[in-house]
């Protein structure tokens, strides 16, 4: 069964991503993170499969962020969420380690194809080492460094 944590400030959008995984059958979502830094905390104390990693955190950009979880977690599934709809920002994610991009206003319908295409094709490999506090690290030279 999929594990899903999502990294997004919204509680409305949240709401709303929830309760469309839930009709999802056999994915779990383990928790919302709210800011970044919950994000990684989060990530450092459960082994999702799937993350959805909004671009707009209130302390970091989900941009800072995204190369923290490949370097924490490569195999997961990464699905960068925005309401900026731009062909700049579709270009730059993939780049930067994202799997998916979606608009959160016209993308959330896609959401349960993508989550399909992962199941069908992914085979979650277990961890190899534990993370022992790196994504914590990570995340203050980041904000450091981040200004």
């Amino acid at each position: 069964m999929p594990k899903v944590l999502i990294i997004d400030d919204s509680e409305l959008f949240g709401s709303r991503l929830k309760e469309l995984l839930s009709d999802i059958q056999s994915v779990e979502v383990l928790a919302q993170a709210r800011s970044a830094k919950e994000g990684l905390a989060v990530l450092e104390m459960s082994d999702p499969d799937i993350i959805f990693l909004d671009i707009q955190l209130p302390d970091a950009s989900g941009a800072t962020i995204l190369p923290i979880i490949r370097e924490v977690k490569p195999k997961v599934s990464v699905i960068v969420l925005s309401n900026l709809d731009t062909d700049l920002q579709k270009l730059l994610f993939p780049r930067s380690g994202g799997d998916y991009y979606l608009d959160k206003s016209k993308g959330i319908f896609k959401i349960p194809e993508i989550i399909n295409k992962i199941i069908n094709a992914e085979q979650v490999p277990e961890t190899i080492f534990p993370l022992q506090g790196r994504a914590n690290s990570y995340y203050k030279n980041v904000v450091a460094t981040a200004g």
